[in-house]
């Protein structure tokens, strides 16, 4: 069965803004269960953000985007797990949302005791994580195992071996720090090079470069498109986001590692609601058919889930396609339904 995700013209000139869902009632937001409890999507106001997540039950679930009030930009994007961060990655960017400061990966629960500046012994974190800090350019500035309750704080702990580099990627000894601060001048970025001299410059000294290759390097920013994305050697490497031209809200989220895309994909809607994810993306080998009957093998393989707008899977299974799966791509595989309930209809074999 052939699912084409592009559904006007409009949307194609934008560029990667996903399907609208068939057959699908628009929901309110804000909405509360029959328990009073929170479900679906919600849009929270407050004083200095804006935040967008799922809720299940009362319990954040699903995809998490939290907008800085003054810029809308985006600042942070995750996803909940049963109101924690269990099992999932976190993305930073700086508020004026353009460069990854930090990605958390492989959050578990923390057990273990911090250390206060005397020597003792303290309290214990929520959590625990592999957090890697980036440089403005895209290149990675410190990896290494945190502990702490909510990393968009200040309130955390380092342990273990942490591994530092220099603005180049050279792995190096020295601790490479960089920040924002706002001056009179203008906002100015500050890091470390391999000499550990201290170096500034403005943010459009990091937007849309080349190498010495002359090649594409580091975060590059199409304004015409809403796209910003990294790379490396002219090629897609690292988080890579599409906002609505519209809207200014996300419409896609996801990373590339050496021009082909990788890890978990996500999709939303005008509305800022999630529309699909896409995970497990790999080179494909299957044969499949055309609607003509004559057998290809399209490039690649992913598994797919469709949602309702108010969270619930709509409908899941593999996927295969040629270049943009946001355009068109073909079921393959067991694929299963759901009604808006989260109650499984059905389960098809699909070609």
């Amino acid at each position: 069965m052939r699912r084409k995700l592009l559904w006007t013209t409009i949307l194609l000139i934008t560029v990667l803004s996903p399907v609208k869902p068939q057959n699908d009632k628009q929901p309110e937001i804000n909405k509360f269960d029959q328990n009073g409890l929170k479900t679906g999507f919600w849009v929270e106001n407050r004083k200095y953000n804006i935040e967008e997540v799922y809720y299940m039950k009362g319990m954040r679930q699903g995809v998490y985007k939290l907008y800085n009030k003054r810029t809308g930009k985006l600042n942070f994007f995750g996803e909940y797990n049963r109101n924690t961060k269990f099992g999932t990655t976190w993305y930073t960017f700086d508020e004026d949302g353009c460069f990854l400061l930090w990605k958390e990966n492989n959050i578990d629960k923390n057990t273990q005791q911090a250390k206060n500046g005397d020597g003792s012994y303290g309290g214990v974190f929520d959590y625990r994580s592999n957090v890697v800090m980036f440089y403005p350019n895209g290149e990675i500035e410190e990896e290494g195992i945190w502990m702490y309750d909510d990393f968009q704080s200040d309130e955390s702990e380092s342990i273990g071996v942490h591994l530092f580099f220099d603005l180049e990627g050279n792995k190096t000894s020295t601790s490479n720090t960089w920040g924002f601060v706002r001056r009179s001048d203008g906002l100015k970025i500050h890091f470390y090079s391999k000499n550990n001299k201290l170096k500034e410059k403005l943010p459009n000294e990091f937007i849309n470069q080349t190498d010495k290759n002359g090649l594409r390097y580091g975060l590059w920013k199409d304004d015409h498109k809403g796209i910003l994305s990294y790379y490396k050697n002219g090629k897609l490497n690292g988080v890579y986001r599409v906002f609505s031209k519209t809207t200014g809200k996300l419409s896609c989220f996801g990373e590339y590692t050496t021009g082909i895309r990788t890890g978990n994909w996500f999709y939303f809607n005008e509305k800022s609601q999630l529309v699909m994810t896409e995970k497990n993306i790999s080179v494909n080998t299957d044969k499949t058919k055309k609607n003509d009957g004559k057998e290809f093998i399209p490039k690649f393989k992913s598994y797919v889930i469709i949602y309702y707008t108010n969270g619930n899977i709509k409908e899941e299974g593999t996927a295969l396609y040629e270049e943009d799966i946001e355009i068109d791509f073909l079921k393959t595989g067991v694929w299963k339904y759901f009604d808006s309930n989260g109650n499984i209809l059905k389960q098809k074999k699909e070609r």
